[in-house]
């Protein structure tokens, strides 16, 4: 009967080293790293993408919106804020729900 040495024999160590000497010639990434630089990308894109929309939402609301400060002009600038609003919901919600997975 004889006792084979799975971990920590010679042969084992040597091909550790032998893989990570091939990993930094090659200069390959771990596999985390490389997730959590594709996680930033993503979160830099729906971030860009939720500030395209803001940006997209002001532009509607000060071409639609009046200059006029009277009262029913007011109460029609904010139904009409509202309506823009609502309009963008959904796509908001949905880049908010993509931001927080990321």
């Amino acid at each position: 009967m004889c006792y084979i040495e799975l971990i920590g024999n010679p042969i084992e160590l040597f091909e550790k080293d032998e893989i990570r000497a091939e990993k930094e010639r090659l200069n390959i990434q771990p596999f985390w790293t490389w997730e959590h630089k594709i996680l930033k990308q993503e979160q830099e894109y729906f971030s860009t993408q939720i500030q395209s929309l803001d940006q997209q939402i002001q532009e509607e609301l000060d071409q639609a919106i009046s200059k006029d400060t009277t009262a029913a002009s007011n109460e029609l600038n904010d139904q009409l804020r509202r309506e823009i609003e609502e309009k963008y919901q959904k796509k908001r919600k949905f880049l908010d729900a993509s931001l927080r997975r990321a």
